[in-house]
């Protein structure tokens, strides 16, 4: 069984960025972002409409956090503090000491492998700090990107779900790859 405790708040660090809190000026890009059909189009579950529905997001994740339910981090360039993407567990499963994982990022960053570089920050936070035992991601198998993101940082297949999201009026299958520890 877990027993976590995000106070302070971990702020990761790596060779181009810094995981850090969510503050009040980042919902601003946290809107563009999740309303961007580019980075929405595998998701299979609303966006964020309007800045307050960002806002509401922002103000889930900080609850969540301060419940020590969840944790998210906003990826930010080290030469600039404004919010370029996100990654975090929001979804953690004490009793088995398994989270699942979900990541979004500014398109004008894909293929810079920023997104690999958090990923494997949160990944080793997981491990050492969390005292984790596997991570998930839940991924629409026709996100290549992400899929390859993940095989990439030694995540593997674990099961295909056929038509397990239903999402206006469609059913969507998921694919579930995991990484133990």
């Amino acid at each position: 069984m877990l027993h976590l405790n995000f106070t302070p708040f971990p702020t990761l660090h790596t060779q181009r960025l810094i995981l850090r809190p969510f503050r009040s000026e980042d919902v601003h890009n946290l809107f563009r972002l999740r309303s961007d059909p580019a980075v929405t189009q595998y998701f299979q579950r609303p966006g964020e409409p309007s800045l307050a529905d960002a806002q509401a997001r922002v103000d889930k994740i900080s609850d969540g956090i301060a419940r020590n339910e969840m944790i998210g981090w906003v990826m930010a360039l080290k030469d600039d503090p404004a919010l370029v993407g996100t990654i975090g567990f929001h979804k953690i499963y004490t009793d088995i000491q398994r989270a699942e994982v979900g990541y979004l990022l500014d398109p004008a960053l894909w293929g810079k492998k920023l997104m690999s570089e958090a990923l494997q920050a949160v990944m080793d936070y997981g491990a050492r700090i969390m005292r984790l035992r596997s991570i998930e991601a839940q991924v629409n198998p026709e996100n290549k990107a992400s899929l390859s993101l993940l095989a990439q940082n030694g995540f593997k297949e674990e099961s295909y779900r056929k038509e397990d999201v239903l999402f206006e009026g469609v059913l969507y299958d998921t694919v579930v790859y995991s990484i133990q520890f």
